[in-house]
This record gives C-alpha cells, structure tokens and sequence, in this order.
C-alpha cells in the first residue's frame, strides 16, 4: 500500500502537463518535468534510504521519507511559480522513493525463498499499479472544476492516511536491529551488561556508515557486472513505461480525438495485464519450491528467470501490435488496448522476476543491490517521457516507426534473461556480494 501511493504520485501530474503548461506561460516539454523529476528524485532517495535501513532497520527511513514526501505534496499543491512545482516534485520524489528502496529487501526479512515470490508479485503489481492508475485520475481530476493542483492535494491526503497506518502497524524486521534492541532490553532488564550483539560491535560513525553502506550501491554497480547488466535491462523497460504516459495520450487524444479523460482509459489494460504477470509468476512458485528443495538452498536465483524469459519475448510483440495497429491503419482502438495489456504483463513479468532474482541473489545486501538497481531505472524514467512528444509526433518518424524502433531494441535485449539462466552459477560463484550455493 505504501509502494502503491508513491508510485500513484509518480505519474499522476502527467495529466496536468497542458494545463500547468498554460497556467505558468511555459512549453509542454518543459511542464513534463514535473514528471521527469519526480521520477528523477527515485534516482537520489535509495542512496539514503536503502543503505539506513541497514544500519536502522526498516521501519525508520519508511517513516522520515513518508512524512517528506507528505510535506513536499504541498508546495507543489500552492505554487505560485515554475519553478516551486518543479523543486516540489523532486523533493517529492526523493523521500517517495523510500518504499521503493526498502521494501523488497524488508519482504526478504520475514517470508523465505518458497513464499517470498507471491509477495514481491504483490509489490511489484504496486509499483507498476500507481503509475498505470494515477494518469487515470489524474485526468477526470484535471477536467473537474478541482483542476491540476488537486493531484498534489488527493496525494497529500492519501500520503497522510497512510503515515499514520505505517507508524501504528507496521514492525521492524530486519535481524539485526532487533538482536541490537533485544540485546538492550537484557542489559537494562537484567542487568547484564555484557550482553551485545553483532551491530553493537560496529563503530558507528558518520564516517563508517558513509564507508559500509553509503557507497555500497555504486561499488555493487562498479563490481558486479551482473548486476550492472541486469539494471540497464530493467531501466530500459522502466523508461518505457513512463514513456507511454506520453505516447499513449498522443495516441488516443490527438490522433483518434477522445477526449482527454477518456484517453487515459487504456491504462487500465496496462493494469489488467500487469495482474496477469502476477497470475503467471505465481503458477511457476511451485517449480521454483521443487527446485529450492531439492537443492537444498536458501535461495534458487536461476529459477526466477523462466517467467521473465516469457516476459522478454511478449515485451517486443505488445510494442510492434501496438504501433502498427494505431488510428494510420485501424480505425477499432481495441487492438491497441489488448496489446498495452500485453505490455504491462511482460513489464511486471520483467521486473517483478528481476526483483526477485536480485533479492535472492545478494539475500543480505538486497537493499543496497536494489537502491542501485532503482537509481539508475530512475534516471531512465525520467528521461524517456522528455522525448516522447518529439519522437512521436516530430514528423521524422511516423508513430508507428517510432514504436517499431522501440521494438527493435527490446528485440535486441531480449536475451538477457536467457544469457543469465545459463551463466547465473558462475556469476554467483565470482561475485563479492551474491550468495553462492550451488543449485
């Protein structure tokens, strides 16, 4: 539900680009910002937040980047200028990107390796369920009499319920600190003052925490090329998605005339289809436990990939129907929403598996490996909505090219989920990072 808000809040103001655009006196590319930065501070916030919640725990950078993000809905809601709104959004974005950033490795921390798939399908579904739904709403919004700051203001309050639902509900799980808490109790309770446990034994100091956890995420980058691979795979296809809130709308909107509340529409076929991933990662949970089992490992990374490798061949299908299906050469919009269904399911396939094969491949390190992995697809969906207008309606390209040129390169990717099931034991066994138990 936290992940949900946030990623909602991502794409939610890409409805508003016009009206922002016309109320501040300035170009519609440059209103997308308020998109692209928001996206961009997802980039910034899991250099804070991942690497605290393992000195921290879980709980407490949930609540700090909850309560910032809450505050920074605000300014953004009463702007009075360009450049408020857009200062608003990345600082939004920065302290949204908290869940984003610990969740995964917090699932990591209370189910095992043979139930932990469902739930990271769970989180995956909100990550891509928020953006999908928020152009939704944020559209029937823009078109009220509310207008295009009620999207800061319907963020704000949702945020607000749910801080509130975090601080009494939710419980610290990560090992570590609650050996460190347990340990304190003992001391205080029974008066051993002996007792300590591992995190006790670790100076902390600005200086350490900088040096163990803070640069922990680029030396990840910088040392496991699997990783690094498998991150610039995922940012491509998290560019994508953001991507499409830009091209659908010129789809729908400026090229079959649906008004603009109706043209948001179609994504709700991109969140239908991302259910569907979820269905097909859970109907491969079994073999994924016959496998754990028979190895007798605590986790199979290997075995992650089967469903993204699906997800790999139906992601450059939906985009060519897509493209080649639009109002040029058939007038039934239908054929483009079945298909932005296709997509959705293949980018939660994608994800959601990519997720789960880094949470199983690092365990321990997951969230440092996770706020790297966020970082840089971060920078990707900021970037990609910035040329969607003029790749698609620039006259260069015709949309359907455009969208061809798109397919090509998730063609071209295509074979790194299988490159990966063929060599995950030995990128495993060479890594610093990953746990290595033979399959």
């Amino acid at each position: 539900m936290s992940t949900l808000v946030v990623t909602f809040a991502s794409s939610v103001f890409s409805s508003g680009t016009a009206a922002i655009a016309a109320e501040f006196g300035i170009g519609e590319v440059v209103a997308t910002l308020t998109t692209s930065l928001f996206v961009l501070g997802y980039a910034v916030g899991p250099l804070i937040w991942g690497p605290m919640s393992e000195v921290l725990g879980r709980k407490t950078p949930i609540v700090i980047s909850y309560f910032g993000f809450m505050i920074f809905n605000i300014p953004a809601a009463v702007a009075q200028n360009t450049e408020t709104v857009m200062l608003a959004r990345f600082f939004a974005g920065t302290f949204a990107s908290g869940p984003l950033a610990v969740v995964a490795g917090a699932l990591s921390d209370f189910w095992p390796a043979e139930e932990r798939g469902g739930a990271v399908a769970i989180f995956a579904l909100a990550t891509f369920g928020g953006p999908a739904v928020g152009p939704i709403v944020g559209n029937f919004v823009v078109q009220s009499y509310l207008g295009w700051r009620w999207n800061a203001w319907l963020t704000l309050f949702w945020s607000a319920f749910m801080l509130l639902l975090i601080v009494l509900f939710q419980e610290e799980s990560f090992v570590p600190v609650l050996l460190k808490r347990k340990a304190a109790h003992i001391r205080f309770t029974e008066k051993r003052w002996a007792v300590r446990s591992k995190q006790d034994e670790t100076e902390f100091s600005l200086k350490n925490v900088l040096e163990t956890y803070g640069l922990k995420p680029f030396k990840m980058l910088i040392l496991e090329p699997a990783l690094l691979l498998m991150t610039i795979y995922i940012s491509f296809i998290y560019g994508l998605l953001y991507l499409l809130f830009s091209a659908v709308p010129i789809e729908f909107e400026l090229r079959r005339q649906e008004s603009a509340g109706v043209s948001s529409l179609p994504f709700i076929a991109v969140f239908i289809g991302a259910f569907v991933g979820c269905c097909i990662t859970w109907a491969f949970v079994p073999r994924y436990n016959r496998h754990l089992h028979a190895s007798n490992a605590i986790s199979v990374p290997r075995e992650r990939l089967i469903p993204m490798m699906i997800g790999a061949v139906t992601f450059p299908i939906g985009l060519f129907v897509f493209s080649w299906t639009d109002v040029q050469y058939v007038s039934s919009p239908w054929p483009q929403i079945i298909f932005l269904g296709v997509i959705g399911g293949s980018i939660l396939l994608l994800f959601l598996q990519a997720i789960n094969w880094i949470v199983d491949t690092y365990l321990r390190s997951a969230n440092s490996a996770i706020a790297a992995n966020t970082m840089v697809r971060s920078m990707f969906g900021a970037g990609f909505p910035l040329f969607a207008r003029a790749m698609f309606t620039n006259g260069v390209l015709t949309y359907s090219q455009a969208g061809t040129v798109l397919g090509g390169i998730a063609v071209a990717l295509m074979p790194v989920p299988f490159l990966f099931y063929l060599f995950d034991e030995k990128l495993r066994k060479h890594s610093k990072y990953a746990h290595f138990q033979p399959s």
